[in-house]
């Protein structure tokens, strides 16, 4: 099939999804939505958005090999994509029929043809194995087109020496297979299996557990972890050799450091139940420790993020690892008698927090919290349910999507109501001041996090007299962080600057180890808006930089942004006297206008527009086209060249396309104010250049001053258009207030 869509050359990428390696609908969707965000660099939106944006193909294989209530759920998933998406192709290749999907097509696949089964034989063949004309004709017709049951036979005669040698056997352990099973003839499943079945014989004890251990991680293991861990698999190096010259096993990155195995799925689930059956209680033990290893990870995968630059590295192990630690989360779901599962998937929901929040896949990100909160009352321990479901609230609140916090707010409450836990009771009062804050409901943010404040504060005293761990101790910093800068939000929507500043210096002060990396860069933008509204510009200006440093240190995008245009238009509000702040660095500065720029692709690229998202990416554009403007290397500071020549013809088809009678203004007016702060960019650039060679006129700022005079009320005005050109040219190029004056008469009474 995917050599099928090579072929055909539709340029769509191809998103494999096989259905058999999860255990439900949304580790599926969850796997789908972390590769897409990993091919897009980050960037928002929903899936649907997403995948139509790529354009994709997304195929969904192996629906048989799930249970029945699964296939319903895909089902019903598979239908609710289709009256979503425009630009995505959708393929099933499945042998069971689905009773709701619309399929447009049914395309028939019989196996490969006989001379590529020869081929496929031939490949994998030893050279100098005897062979003859009649085995060899029956070992590719047992195959039936089926070409990892060919490449496994090729392996059998390998092992036995010839061709004749391997059909006899095959034959055998064929007929055993279909006694046991009370079938009458071979099908290609059966084939597959008395090929797999004999392959498995020959492997040695520690090859079989092996090949458990890598069944039992859908995300696949470092062949290091298998060497280094000497109580799983006695020769790990040996044993991967071997696997690997059956070919049972696949993987990346082979010989290096970094390499990487995995294995089908039709291998691993023969792997899983075989070992199982023949040594449950060693699968037991075995399950139970690679769950404990993958728990521990986490843990060192989040711990060294705390140190500089160990974000990134974080997001990248996190996207290998997300697999193999949602199996841990299936396990404790399937098996309620053993706590210790339960217990390991709290730590590692706690320890996935921030990975969602920081790809931006914060609904994904609090279907995970909330399965965990879900073990966690299952097995009795409602303070740990209530942190996970802080968490689940938390990320709906700072992802800025419209994720549903009911059921999570249904088991915070009911959870509060039979507790007197003064920890439990401050996470119910800041997801209730959280949930008012969803609402835009300020005073109920400010009753309840002031509640929360209060609780915290009592149970970080009753910690700090016990023996608990310093980790627990920071949790409550944390979540005391957080209930202050709620406060802050609060007091902010009351005008209440100083008071609001405060609280969010106090949150400052608080937030702990993991916390500081995402908290920081936000608190400190909120002091600098306090700050600005204050008139401490200087100030402001700081806390603008800081903020900034924090994103583009652990690759916040989205934020980065948001905090450098902030301070762009701040230097609109110095005064001609006063000395301004220092300038970020280029580097940042270059990654913000990266930033901006994905912002301003994401809201124009899709019609009709969100004029909500499209004005707050406006503003942003002009903060930036500000900043650069002050910035001592304009000629290597510049928006991508794609924004003008693509996507602002693309924006103004669109618009124009609507009927006279429906005629869209606010998104007219949108890209009118998008093509006007492009053109200013021109206009400064061209500038630039005539000022360098000192060809300098009064007519030169003509462009300038139309660029200014077209920003619509989106994102920017004319006047604060004006306000930039007075403030770069005397500040920028230096010119004298008699001349200044002069220009401005020549340029009209707006000025």
């Amino acid at each position: 099939m995917l050599r099928a869509l090579q072929a055909t050359d539709t340029e769509r990428p191809v998103l494999w999804v096989e259905a058999e390696r999860y255990d439900g609908i949304e580790a599926m969707r969850a796997a789908l939505e972390v590769s897409l965000r990993s091919a897009q660099q980050g960037g928002g939106g929903s899936l649907e958005s997403a995948l139509d944006k790529l354009q994709a193909c997304l195929v969904i294989d192996g629906l048989e090999q799930i249970q029945a209530r699964e296939i319903d759920a895909v089902d019903d998933w598979i239908t609710q994509l289709q009256t979503q998406l425009i630009e995505t192709q959708i393929i099933i290749t499945s042998q069971v029929d689905l009773a709701q999907t619309r399929v447009d097509s049914y395309v028939r696949l019989a196996g490969i043809e006989v001379e590529a089964g020869e081929q496929i034989l031939s490949h994998y063949l030893r050279p100098g194995t005897p062979t003859d004309a009649s085995s060899w004709q029956e070992l590719v017709a047992f195959a039936d087109g089926h070409p990892l049951t060919l490449r496994l036979e090729a392996m059998l005669i390998n092992h036995f020496g010839s061709s004749a040698i391997a059909l006899d056997q095959i034959r055998r352990r064929g007929a055993d297979l279909l006694e046991v099973q009370k079938r009458s003839s071979q099908n290609r499943r059966t084939s597959l299996r008395a090929c797999l079945s004999l392959a498995y014989d020959a492997l040695s004890e520690d090859e079989r557990k092996l090949l458990y251990l890598i069944a039992n991680a859908p995300g696949g293991l470092f062949s290091r972890m298998l060497e280094d861990s000497q109580e799983w698999v006695g020769d790990g190096r040996s044993a991967i050799a071997g696997a690997w010259r059956w070919g049972l096993i696949e993987g990346t990155n082979r010989g290096e450091p970094r390499e990487r195995v995995r294995m089908l799925s039709p291998i691993a689930s023969y792997a899983v139940a075989r070992w199982s059956k023949e040594r449950p209680d060693e699968a037991k033990s075995i399950t139970m420790e690679l769950a404990k290893s993958f728990a521990v990870m986490a843990a060192v995968i989040s711990t060294h993020s705390e140190q500089n630059g160990g974000l990134p590295n974080m997001v990248g192990r996190f996207e290998e690892e997300l697999p193999n630690l949602l199996r841990v989360l299936d396990l404790a779901e399937k098996q309620p008698y053993d706590p210790r599962l339960g217990l390991m998937a709290s730590g590692i929901c706690a320890e996935l927090m921030r990975y969602f929040f920081v790809i931006h896949l914060g609904h994904v990100g609090s279907q995970v919290m909330l399965r965990g909160a879900r073990i966690a009352l299952r097995d009795k321990r409602p303070r740990s349910a209530s942190n996970l479901l802080t968490m689940t609230v938390g990320l709906a609140h700072r992802s800025q999507e419209r994720i549903d916090v009911t059921a999570a707010m249904a088991l915070m409450e009911e959870i509060g109501h039979r507790s007197d836990d003064p920890e439990t009771l401050g996470n119910v009062a800041l997801c209730r001041a959280i949930t008012g804050s969803l609402r835009d409901d300020n005073d109920v943010v400010h009753e309840q996090a002031l509640s929360a404040i209060e609780h915290f504060n009592e149970a970080l005293s009753f910690a700090s007299k016990s023996s608990d761990e310093i980790a627990d101790l920071e949790d409550i910093q944390n979540d005391l962080s957080s209930s202050y800068g709620l406060l802050g939000g609060a007091l902010l929507v009351r005008r209440e600057f100083a008071t609001a500043a405060n609280a969010y210096r106090r949150s400052l002060e608080l937030v702990r180890g993991q916390g500081i990396a995402v908290n920081a860069g936000q608190l400190h933008h909120q002091i600098g808006n306090c700050e600005a509204y204050l008139g401490n510009l200087s100030d402001a200006a700081v806390h603008y930089t800081e903020a900034a440093k924090q994103f583009h240190a652990i690759g916040m995008r989205g934020y980065l942004g948001n905090a450098l245009s902030e301070f762009g238009h701040l230097l609109l509000e110095f005064a001609a006297e006063s000395d301004w702040p220092s300038m970020p660095n280029n580097e940042i500065i270059e990654a913000g206008i990266d930033d901006v720029a994905g912002a301003i692709k994401g809201c124009f690229a899709r019609y009709p527009f969100e004029l909500s998202a499209c004005s707050s990416a406006l503003r942003n554009l002009f903060g930036m086209i500000i900043l650069i403007s002050f910035s001592n290397k304009e000629k290597n500071l510049a928006f991508p060249t794609s924004l003008r020549t693509e996507l602002l013809p693309w924006a103004e088809e669109s618009v124009c396309a609507i009927d006279e009678v429906w005629w869209d203004e606010l998104g007219s007016d949108a890209v009118h104010t998008l093509k006007a702060l492009l053109n200013l960019e021109a206009a400064i650039a061209q500038f630039e250049r005539d000022a360098r060679d000192a060809k300098t006129a009064p007519i030169k700022f003509y462009r300038l001053a139309a660029a200014c005079n077209s920003l619509g009320v989106i994102g920017g005005h004319p006047q604060r258009g004006h306000h930039w050109l007075i403030a770069y040219l005397w500040r920028r190029w230096g010119l004298p207030s008699d001349i200044l004056k002069e220009y401005a008469m020549q340029l009209g009474e707006s000025f």
